[in-house]
């Protein structure tokens, strides 16, 4: 690849209360940040897809949501992605929304630990690490998250 970057995706899968079903973090190779993103949701959807066939997508990415929401062709880099997703998504129910990243601790904070892993982690509620069950019930709570 030419201009690849090395990024990370990370992502939270949760059942209607809000409690970790399952996530996941790992390094990323990609030619842009919006290849980042569509490689971190394919692999969320991925995970989601063995815990239901009802999902709530939520992106800190706007461009994300629309590209999927109007079956945006997107960029001809991102294409085989695109359709790749939209493969895993057909016979889901789902929904697909933006949600600020301080409304999601969880997610945001797994996206920032990629720089010290050099492969993928998954997770489920009971082997999680203590920060994200931590962040998890703080997002339960409604506590806000501020950032600096």
């Amino acid at each position: 690849m030419p201009n690849t970057l090395v990024a990370g995706g990370g992502g939270v899968i949760r059942d209607e209360r809000g409690r970790i079903l399952g996530g996941f973090v790992e390094p990323l190779r990609a030619e842009s940040a919006r290849e980042t993103e569509l490689l971190a949701l394919n692999q969320g959807i991925e995970i989601a897809k063995g815990l239901g066939n009802a999902v709530w997508i939520e992106t800190e990415s706007l461009e994300m949501v629309n590209m999927i929401k109007k079956d945006s062709r997107g960029a001809a880099q991102n294409r085989h992605l695109l359709t790749d997703i939209r493969n895993k998504l057909r016979g889901l129910n789902f929904t697909i929304t933006h949600i600020c990243r301080e409304g999601n601790k969880v997610a945001d904070y797994l996206a920032t630990q990629r720089r010290n892993r050099d492969n993928r982690i998954t997770f489920n509620q009971d082997s999680a690490p203590p920060l994200v069950k931590a962040l998890a019930s703080m997002d339960r709570m409604g506590i806000p998250n501020i950032r600096e």
